[in-house]
């Protein structure tokens, strides 16, 4: 863990309830995706020098450039800017903007793929953690505490 991360760990574990203990931390990692973001870009980029006399594939590379741009700079906004935890009790912190705090109690339903979906069974509870390096030992945690699965 970075000390970055480290202190926004500790800024959540500051906000534990007494006798809460922390199961596990989300480790968020945007490597692979960015790569697969940038290796994206440059095929384009390269696609679009070849066919230079074709106006539409230069303007379609170009575009299709700055979009994988924009999608890996917010896939480093996001993983710079979560931390969560899971403790005893509840699944906590903040993905990008969206802070929440779920209670195992209130879970309804857990999908575990590419992504970890935690549905608390509103709009304004449910979240999706992207770019988790350990999300099966955070699905696994949270559910040996919560009544589903």
């Amino acid at each position: 863990m970075t000390t970055r991360y480290r202190k926004m760990v500790d800024e959540l574990a500051d906000q534990l309830e007494p006798g809460e203990q922390v199961e596990d931390v989300a480790l968020f990692n945007s490597i692979p995706t960015m790569c697969g973001y940038f290796a994206f870009a440059a095929v384009s980029f390269a696609a679009g020098r070849l066919f230079s006399g074709y106006h539409a594939a230069v303007l379609l590379s170009s575009v299709l450039s700055m979009w994988m741009m924009a999608s890996a700079a917010h896939t480093l906004y996001l993983t710079q800017n979560s931390c969560v935890l899971v403790t005893d009790r509840r699944t906590f912190g903040h993905v990008g903007e969206k802070r929440f705090s779920l209670p195992h109690a209130q879970l309804k339903k857990m999908l575990l793929s590419r992504v970890l979906f935690l549905d608390g069974g509103d709009a304004r509870s449910s979240v999706l953690l992207r770019h988790v390096s350990n999300r099966r030992e955070l699905h696994a945690a949270i559910a040996k505490h919560s009544e589903i699965l």
